[in-house]
Order: structure tokens, then sequence, then C-alpha cells
């Protein structure tokens, strides 16, 4: 019990029925005023203190207009016993409904005990992100190009084009050069009109386009042969005015101005072209400036330098294969690391060029696909129950009639001021903690965080009677004690800010290897954002959300839309919320819980690396194992028990 909230509600009683007596005793006054005025017979108010009335007024008393005829004296005991009852009753009611409505307040405040806090471990971990796919090696794949060579197709006529005073030829031919003097790769000239029979020469070899006037014919018949052809950056008919755009398989050039797109998002196909996993995050400029690609199944698209979803979503990288054995790849920024900024992610770089080489030669591999049931993309939609706790009591009868997921964070200090709302939120979705209090977490050291988090999960899993496994920090801010504060009270995965170079959940590690929790980044604009920042309307927070849904649906990796309660006591906020929930429903997305995405990611870490799984997982996740013929022919097989597991776990994964 809440005593000393209590202490002060008596204290108000106390103060209600002295004044219930103070007015009730002015009432039985006034009612005997006229019965007494009518007894004395003078016109005289009062039985012992007689009111003085001046002349003209007692006139009128006398003649009955003042206060009327005399009343029978149990009408006037009956107007007594009926008001003072009204009012008797009105502040009772008053008094039961405060008592009901605060209810939570009065209940005793849950806290740790002083041996829950003595028995709290502070053990202190060093974490490190581990690889939860298995990144290709590029000295293996470059193996190949070491034994069949690499031909440079361009005309030496194209060195003397000039863009912006640079030539695009020699810089793609200094840079190719480059990467075969690095790899030792044996690397030749060929002008376009020997293109025939350079390759009757070297059937098997990587022909390398260089920027320069591209001979569409010319590359078909390669194709058709069953060439492997790498064109690299523009062809120089983009940049000719009055030109139609220039197409290749597909992929269509035209000049446009940079823009600030200077990194690459890897896309997810599912139709693993590249098997690349979705949303890793190249940092690579383009190597030539000027022109856009763009094509309907990319393998790779533009990201702005913030890295939230969205942009013109300009082709970057593009894969398509030819009859039986041709195979093209499209790619605009250089093979060398080196020719970029130095916080470039070298093992993601290595990798995605050698699923490139990989492709191109033809080789068979197999993946799993990147979410269950084989879903284009995944959406998480969460809510910060925490200042006007009280307005995610709509959200919850929204996603409670339309049957969608939804995760609360919430502050374990509101919930227990609104016990019966969190319980329904418990009833509605998946119950998280934001914190004891919304005060940040990386101000404090290792023991206060430990205790913070303690009492967080205690709170919310006494009200809800549900466990509590996840945590998002206020302001998304977290440090090494926080991931060891995590473990320390058996939590197994978070909410933060966006990872540079990834944009689909991340699994941390201690050192030893021996702990693990995952990480769920958000890439996606946020309530603040469209309401606070760029104060956007209803209509266009709708347009803003629904173009970054599709961009993540094209890349195949996850949304996360985080908004608050404090804006959703407004209609058109919350009408907003409302509209994305049915636009992801519609969007065939894995729509899930916090708890769902990081139970998939462990999932999907084990069959990666043919690790013993349950049959409960297969079946509740259902995922879809992928496999490419050297035919580029794609076969998918849903994957929902351990004996068909078992068939699967020998082969190469990648």
């Amino acid at each position: 019990m809440n005593w000393q909230l209590l202490g002060v509600m008596f204290l108000v009683l106390i103060i209600a029925l002295i004044l219930v007596g103070v007015v009730i005793f002015y009432i039985r006054h006034w009612a005997s005023r006229g019965q007494a005025a009518a007894q004395r017979g003078d016109g005289y108010e009062g039985n012992y203190f007689v009111r003085y009335l001046p002349a003209k007024q007692k006139a009128f008393v006398n003649a009955g207009k003042l206060h009327g005829k005399p009343a029978p004296a149990k009408k006037r005991t009956f107007l007594q016993y009926l008001l003072t009852a009204i009012f008797v009753l009105g502040v009772a009611g008053a008094l039961i409904a405060t008592f009901y409505g605060n209810r939570d307040k009065l209940a005793a405040p849950i806290d740790l005990t002083d041996q829950e806090q003595q028995a709290l471990s502070a053990y202190s971990y060093q974490w490190k992100r581990h690889e939860t796919q298995q990144l290709l090696s590029l000295p293996q794949q470059v193996a190949y190009l070491k034994k069949q060579g690499m031909v440079l197709v361009y005309d030496h006529a194209a060195l003397a084009w000039m863009h912006n005073g640079r030539s695009p030829t020699q810089i793609a031919l200094s840079q190719w050069r480059k990467f075969a003097n690095s790899y030792q790769v044996k690397s030749v000239d060929c002008a376009w009109k020997q293109l025939a029979e350079c390759h009757k020469r070297n059937p098997h070899g990587l022909y390398v386009i260089l920027p320069g006037h591209w001979s569409v014919p010319q590359i078909d018949g390669l194709l058709d042969r069953g060439g492997k052809v790498l064109a690299y950056g523009p062809p120089q008919q983009a940049f000719q005015a009055g030109n139609a755009p220039f197409t290749l398989d597909g992929l269509v050039f035209s000049s446009a101005v940079s823009a600030d797109m200077q990194d690459i998002a890897l896309v997810g196909d599912r139709e693993l072209t590249l098997g690349l996993d979705a949303g890793l995050v190249l940092s690579v400029q383009p190597a030539f400036p000027d022109y856009q690609a763009s094509s309907a199944r990319p393998q790779g698209i533009a990201i702005n330098d913030d890295h939230i979803a969205g942009g013109q979503g300009s082709t970057r990288l593009f894969a398509h294969a030819r009859g039986k054995n041709g195979r093209l790849v499209w790619m605009d920024f250089s093979p060398n690391a080196d020719d970029h900024a130095p916080e470039i992610n070298r093992a993601y770089f290595q990798a995605t060029l050698a699923a490139i080489f990989r492709y191109l030669e033809g080789k068979p591999y197999a993946s799993w696909g990147m979410w269950p049931s084989g879903a284009p993309f995944a959406a998480l939609m969460e809510e910060d129950t925490e200042d006007q706790f009280g307005n995610a009591e709509a959200v919850a009868k929204f996603f409670q009639a339309k049957h969608y997921p939804i995760t609360w964070y919430m502050l374990s200090n509101e919930a227990q001021q609104h016990r019966e709302l969190t319980r329904l939120l418990a009833a509605t979705g998946q119950v998280a903690c934001h914190g004891d209090n919304h005060q940040s977490f990386t101000r404090n050291d290792l023991e206060t965080q430990q205790l913070r988090l303690a009492r967080c999960k205690k709170v919310l899993e006494t009200l809800t009677g549900k466990p509590v496994l996840t945590f998002r920090p206020p302001e998304e801010r977290h440090n090494n004690d926080t991931l060891s504060a995590l473990l320390n009270n058996g939590m197994t995965h978070l909410i933060t800010h966006i990872e540079r170079d990834r944009f689909v959940p991340s699994v941390y590690t201690t050192q030893d290897g021996q702990h693990s929790l995952v990480n769920i980044p958000r890439m996606s604009t946020d309530d603040y954002v469209l309401w606070d920042d760029y104060k956007l309307s209803d209509s266009e927070s709708i347009k803003q959300l629904k173009q970054e849904t599709d961009w993540i649906k094209q890349v195949g990796g996850l949304l996360m839309f985080s908004f608050h309660t404090q804006f959703m006591g407004d209609e058109a906020h919350l009408q907003t919320v409302e509209a994305l929930a049915d636009y992801i429903h519609d969007s065939n997305a894995y729509f899930a819980t916090a708890n769902d995405i990081a139970g998939w990611w462990r999932l999907r870490q084990r069959l990666l690396e043919n690790s013993p799984v349950t049959e409960q997982d297969l079946q509740a996740f259902k995922p879809v194992h992928l496999q490419v013929g050297s035919d580029g022919k794609l076969t998918q097989q849903p994957v929902t028990d351990t004996n068909t597991f078992s068939t699967l776990k020998h082969k190469e994964p990648q």
C-alpha cells in the first residue's frame, strides 16, 4: 500500500467532511429561517438572533412577497433532508471516484528488495560484433581469374573522351590494372572491333567493359556465346545530349546531376542472384559523377549519407544471366578498397567483390532466405509509453482489433501509475523495458545501470506476468556497461540507433563467445523526425512512411517505426500509425514483435552455421532454403522439420 499517498488522501477526506458539516449546517439554518419568521409573527427572522429588516423589506416579508407564504413544516423538513442527501451523496461519489481513479497510485510501489539488490551481478564483459553470415573470401574467388585472366575492353580513341576535365576511360583502366596487379591476375587489352576474336582466344576469361562508347550488339553477342561480362562505370552515350536513355539488359543509363548518395545498400535478392544479405551497407563512392543508372531488379541501390531509408533508389550494382552460361554484372565503384574512404568495411567490400566474381564464374551456391516463410522484408512497430501514458489505450484498441503485432517499450515508473492499462497493453502485444525512468543510462556506471534495469524488469513482470527480454535505452544511448547490465539481468536483445554499415539485426558476443545479445537497429524516420523536426501533416507523414516502406521492401531489410505516447493524443498522428500498420500488413511483410525478430535472427545464425536447431523453431519461423545451380536457376525449399534440415546442413552455405 502507498501509505504516503493514502495519508494525503485521508487528509483531503477530513477536510471534505468538515466542509460537508458546514454546508449541512447552513442548509438546515436556511430551511428553518422562514419557518421561524412565521412563528414569531412580527416579520423578523431567527430564533436566537433576530435579523433586522428595514421597514420597506419588512413590509414585503409581511405581505409574503419576499419569502412567500410559510411552508408547512413537513415540506420544509423534506426539502432540508433532500438537499442534505444530495450533497452528501455527491461528496461521497466524488471521493469514491477519486479513490477508484487513483487505485493504481494507492497500490504499494513495486521495487527491489534489499536481498534482490544484493543478489545482482555486476560482472563486466567485453563485447564484439559477430558476423551472422559467412562472408566470402575474395582471394579464393579470384583464383579462377588467375587461371583464366582478365580482358579490358576499350578503344584507344576513348582515352581522348573528357568529362569534367577527366578521362573516365583512363581512370577506369588505371583502377582495373591496379586490381589485377594486387591479386596477380594477368590482364590484356581488347578493342571493340576485335571483341569476338578475343573471346575465341579466351572464352572463359572475365571481360571488363570500360567507360567509352559501348556497342550493345557486341556485348549481346559476347553474352550469347556464354561470355562473362563485367561492365564498369557509364557508357559515353549517357552523356550525349538529345539521345534516348542508353539501355543494357534492362539497365538504363541517363545523365543526371550527382546526388548526395555516396553509399550502397546491398539488396537481399530472393532470387539469390549474388547471394548477398540484405541491409549491408558499403561506403563506396561512385567512380564517375553526373549520371544515373536504374533497373527493376538491382543488387545494390544508393542510400543517403545519414542512412535513413529512402532516396532516389538509383541502381549501383546489377547482375543478370543470359542464356545458359552468359553472365553480366555492372558496378560503378572502384574494385580497390584503397580508392575509398578509410571507414569502409573491408570485409563487406571484399565479400561483395567475391560474390560478383562467383556469380560471373557460374558456380552453384546456396543460402537461407532473409526472413521467415520467404517474406520480402520484415517490419516492427513499437511505441515508447512514457509521458501521457494514457494515450497508449487508443493505439492498443486498434492493434487489438486488427490482430497486428506491436512492442511496447515502457518506463516502469509510469507503468506503476497505470497498472490496468499496462495489463491491457500486455494482452495486446509484447511488453519491453524502456528504463525505470527516462534518464540516460550512459551517465551511470555498471552497477547503477544494472540496478535500474533490474527494477524495470521486476515492475513490468510483476504487473503483466510475462517475461521481459528486450530493452530500448532512452534516446537510444548505450555503452559497453549497458550490454553487460542486460546480460546480467537475463535479457536477450535491445533496440539502438542506426549502425553505419548495416540496417538489419546484428549479434554482439562476449570476447569468450559464451554469451550473446541481438541488436535491432532503426533505419527509418521516427515520430520526432516527422512531427517535431519536419512538422509534416498527416497526409505528408503517411506518404513519407509508405515511401520508406517501399524502399526497405526493395532492399529486403527491416523496417522499424518508433513512436511515442506524447504524440498519440493527436488524432491525425494516430491515423498515421494506423495507416502505416495497414500498409505493412498489405505488403506481405514479416510483421512481428521485437522478440520474434530477435528469435528469428538467432535461428538464422544457427542455420548459416549449420548448428543444431529445434523442431519448434523451424515450425515457428518456417525458414526457406535457397539454392542456385550452375545454370542460374533457383530452387526454394521451405524447412519446417529437423529431418529436412539435416539433408541440407552439410551443403555449402555460400
